[in-house]
């Protein structure tokens, strides 16, 4: 990272946070996450954010022609690192549901799966639809090589791969009318959806290792992804996967009185901060077992309740968190047209690092006004959804059992 980049990635952070911090920008009410981890919602926050700065160091790094990844360890990091973060987070949270339950308080699990449905697919359909919207202008206008193939596509194959894409690419990312570049248009973050997908699918089985009450169609979908698993990416997916480990480690630190005392101290988040500068500084790579030891010390901190020294839990930072799920969708798109669309690679690739980095601010303001557009108006409608929805699928069963019985 040149230091031209590390003023520019300080800068885009603090005007993330101020922007958060806008009047009216305030915490959004209820959205069906467990605020008892208020640390967790300014860490998704940030996180979010770091992945955008991954990959607006990707476009700055293509316009130089050296191909479209991140630029350097420490953009590797903010990417693929955010993301195991962001794995741990959701292993925390829902196997922590799993311990917490009980025949007083068994889980509710027809409601989860449909919280987790409401909660995940609208903005992710919202943000395909985005997607095809701008594959189709480009392959109109032909950027980029898109809409100049051979071989015309028909509907027949254009449809399907389009549906893939709509299953949250539980089956792979396929290019779309034979534009190769159809996964930079959203960045490529959803790659992480299946992995997420595949957990929810496995959280019974969890329950059924932790003796906890379970329903047999819940035992039977949770077979269902142990299949899944067998059929799925063998290796890489494993070892991509172990972050949900740390997020189980973290289970039981969160609930240890001894660890929480420490983990909310001032060592506790000096040792959190030296475990993430060390992942970054030392490490090749975010997965494996070093990564996942240093990204587990830090994550068991800040989980026990350590807010970093108040960073975490400003409003900044979890109004963030309220906005992180779109602006991980959409901050793929909003690069996409800034870079290969408005601005144009040629002109980007006389871009100077500090102009580059102007550029993304002005697309992370965009950006940030976008996300909280699609969280008050998509993903909170359908939260809010939920329990009036469980409450007309129980009393329909209800009136097919007094049917059935009379």
């Amino acid at each position: 990272m040149t230091f031209a980049d590390s003023v520019g990635t300080l800068l885009i952070v603090i005007l993330a946070l101020g922007l958060a911090a806008l009047p009216g920008r305030g915490r959004a009410p209820d959205d069906g996450q467990d605020h008892r981890y208020a640390t967790l919602d300014g860490l998704r926050g940030l996180l979010a954010v770091f992945v955008m700065l991954s990959h607006a160091s990707a476009w700055h790094k293509a316009a130089q022609h050296r191909g479209w990844g991140a630029d350097g360890r420490v953009f590797m990091h903010f990417g693929q690192g955010s993301v195991a973060l962001f794995f741990m987070i959701t292993a925390f949270l829902f196997v922590g549901r799993v311990v917490d339950s009980g025949k007083a308080h068994p889980i509710d699990w027809p409601r989860l799966y449909v919280s987790r449905v409401l909660r995940l697919t609208p903005l992710y359909w919202l943000a395909m639809c985005a997607m095809f919207g701008v594959l189709a202008f480009v392959t109109w206008q032909h950027i980029d090589g898109a809409g100049d193939g051979i071989v015309q596509r028909e509907w027949s194959d254009i449809l399907p791969a389009a549906g893939i894409w709509l299953g949250f690419c539980m089956l792979g990312e396929p290019a779309i009318d034979a534009y190769l570049n159809t996964p930079l248009i959203v960045a490529g973050v959803v790659w992480s959806m299946p992995f997420e997908w595949t957990f929810y699918l496995l959280l019974p089985i969890v329950a059924l290792l932790l003796r906890k009450p379970l329903p047999t169609w819940a035992l039977g979908l949770g077979l269902a992804g142990l299949l899944w698993v067998g059929l799925w990416q063998g290796q890489p997916a494993a070892i991509v996967a172990t972050p949900f480990l740390g997020g189980l480690v973290a289970v039981a630190a969160a609930r240890s009185a001894r660890v929480r005392a420490w983990a909310c101290s001032t060592a506790g988040a000096c040792v959190a901060i030296a475990s993430l500068a060390a992942l970054v500084t030392l490490c090749d790579a975010p997965f494996g077992v070093a990564p996942l030891l240093l990204q587990t010390i830090a994550f068991c901190v800040i989980a026990s309740g350590n807010d970093l020294f108040g960073l975490l839990t400003s409003r900044a930072a979890r109004t963030l968190g309220a906005l992180s799920y779109g602006v991980y969708l959409f901050h793929g798109i909003v690069l996409y047209l800034t870079f290969m669309v408005i601005v144009g690679m040629p002109r980007a690739t006389t871009f100077a690092p500090w102009l580059h980095w102007c550029v993304v601010a002005v697309a992370l303001t965009v950006l940030l006004g976008l996300a909280h557009v699609a969280h008050r108006r998509v993903e909170l409608p359908a939260m809010r959804a939920v329990g009036p929805l469980m409450a007309r699928l129980r009393a329909r069963r209800e009136r097919r059992r007094q049917d059935a019985a009379g």
